[in-house]
């Protein structure tokens, strides 16, 4: 079992290479240094106007560490065969689960770091906590993960105590209590009060873990954990455990219908009714259109906020290029009396309508973000020029590389 963790981390470890050589690529890693920069400047500014110990602050920093506490899953590496293969073995699951459980403890407390270090100058500055209290407050969250970990993993064994009710006491109404009794008392007790929790909950789980092993509901969890983490990927290249789906969705006929249906509009057709009934392309373009539009409207710097609305229409339009040949495979498209260029031109038309509409959103959240008039004018203006330049230039000479002309 040791050999086996051993080698599905190294497997696991070297599919997320693969792909994160993808998501950072240069045009990604440039957008996250403005990124940081912007948020990093625009958080200095605040924390030199920042209002101190004003009463709301210590529920708003429970509530944010009840979230960050959510981030970092149990990962287990668990297959679909592993139902058959290693229900022989399962006397010996303990080993694996435990280095399982070891490996994502140290990862969710990374995690935890990261963001409560984001914290550490709001506490001291606008709540005047100490730097020792603060250093107490990071141990207690670790202690509090460990147990959220705890009982996940317990959540994949038969006839645990660990039900719905008693998860939430555990991993929502404890923190709860301890953050306050910290924040409104003493970092020292609610430290204890944690350290003693993660003593008392291993004490009473070792029963547990000698029950049987749920390995449905187990490699269910993995497979939905892994999921959305190929989900993350998809917005950047094309991951084939990813599969699309249709959907009818008749509530948007009516743009449909607004596709002409005559000989200059084939490609047309198709491209319309393959992008909205379909998910792949559509989620990709509405989750980047999401992201974009969040990032920018907490942008308050009017160049950078552009240069982030210019970016994200790039990258929606450089996601859309492989829809270009979607319908290569069916034959009867090669039956069309038209050909590689007519395609191409509706394909033009079509990612121009698509980048528009994105275009539309990502300026909004311009400006909300920046409340300017004359910086919506100058987003417009950028995103009229890139679409035109986009779809005029990079895009025939992209598609026509994909299509083989």
């Amino acid at each position: 079992m040791k050999d086996l963790w051993t080698n599905r981390l190294k497997s696991h470890q070297l599919l997320l290479l693969k792909y994160l050589r993808y998501v950072l690529n240069d045009h990604f890693v440039v957008a996250i240094m403005f990124f940081v920069g912007g948020l990093g400047l625009a958080y200095s500014n605040g924390l030199k106007v920042m209002p101190i110990n004003l009463i709301w602050y210590r529920p708003a920093l429970i509530v944010g560490l009840l979230v960050i506490l959510q981030i970092g899953r149990l990962s287990t590496l668990l297959k679909e065969a592993d139902i058959v293969f290693l229900l022989p073995q399962e006397y010996t699951l303990g080993t694996y689960l435990k280095k399982a459980k070891r490996y994502s403890t140290i990862m969710a407390s990374l995690m935890q770091l990261v963001f409560i270090v984001l914290l550490i100058p709001v506490m001291m500055i606008g709540m005047k906590i100490t730097l020792m209290d603060v250093i107490f407050l990071i141990f207690t969250q670790l202690c509090l993960k460990n147990n959220w970990l705890t009982v996940s993993l317990l959540e994949k064994y038969q006839n645990n105590r660990f039900g719905r009710l008693n998860k939430t006491l555990v991993t929502g109404l404890l923190p709860i209590v301890i953050y306050s009794i910290g924040l409104y008392g003493s970092f020292i007790v609610s430290f204890i009060i944690a350290v003693l929790s993660s003593l008392i909950l291993s004490y009473l789980s070792v029963q547990d873990f000698k029950e049987i092993f749920d390995w449905k509901k187990a490699i269910s969890f993995e497979e939905n954990r892994m999921l959305g983490i190929y989900r993350f990927f998809n917005l950047f290249t094309d991951v084939p455990m990813v599969r699309g789906q249709v959907k009818r969705r008749a509530y948007l006929d009516f743009i449909l219908n607004r596709v002409r249906k005559d000989d200059k509009n084939v490609y047309m057709f198709l491209y319309a009714r393959g992008f909205i009934r379909g998910t792949e392309f559509s989620g990709l373009f509405i989750r980047l259109t999401l992201i974009g539009a969040l990032i920018i409207a907490f942008i308050p710097v009017g160049w950078l906020a552009i240069a982030f609305l210019v970016l994200f229409i790039y990258l929606i339009g450089f996601q859309l290029l492989p829809f270009a040949k979607h319908y290569d495979n069916i034959i009867f498209t090669r039956l069309y009396p038209r050909g590689k260029d007519f395609q191409i031109k509706n394909f033009k038309k079509f990612t121009l309508v698509v980048l528009g509409i994105s275009a539309l959103f990502l300026n909004m959240a311009l400006y909300i973000g920046t409340g300017q008039l004359m910086m919506l004018g100058y987003g417009i203006l950028a995103s009229l020029i890139e679409i035109s330049l986009f779809t005029k230039f990079y895009l025939v000479t992209r598609v026509k590389k994909i299509l083989d002309v």
